[in-house]
């Protein structure tokens, strides 16, 4: 599995990817929507999406809304610290499978990741 990690927090860019390389899973980064939209562009292979929603260039809305006029096979999951009603209705309005709040345990994070991946596979 290769998933593209975007977020501008380093520190979140690498917990995820440790928790993820730690299961045997490819990880690609990005800081910021417009680096994740050409990352995906280079690498068809991605498999899942994992993205911060507030991010600097092109937040990960516009990211997702940019990858979903090309794919809307890849599942995406957004982690943030947004977690109201409306921003994530939003987020899945605009192209998102799920949604993770900020701050998670890795635990919670490859759940998700499991959760989501399966769902978007089955349907």
């Amino acid at each position: 599995m290769k998933v593209l990690v975007a977020d501008d927090d380093t520190g979140i860019q690498n917990l995820i990817s440790f928790v993820l390389e730690d299961e045997g899973i490819e990880v690609i980064l990005a800081s910021n929507g417009q680096e994740g939209v050409e990352q995906f562009k280079n690498h068809p292979d991605i498999d899942f999406i994992i993205t911060d929603y507030m991010m600097p260039v092109m937040n990960g809305l516009e990211m997702v809304q940019e990858i979903r006029r090309n794919s809307d096979m890849v599942p995406i999951l957004f982690v943030s610290t947004e977690g109201g009603k409306a921003t994530t209705a939003m987020a899945k309005n605009g192209g998102a499978n799920a949604w993770l709040v900020k701050p998670f345990d890795p635990d919670t994070l490859l759940q998700m990741v499991s959760q989501v991946a399966a769902v978007k596979a089955s349907g």
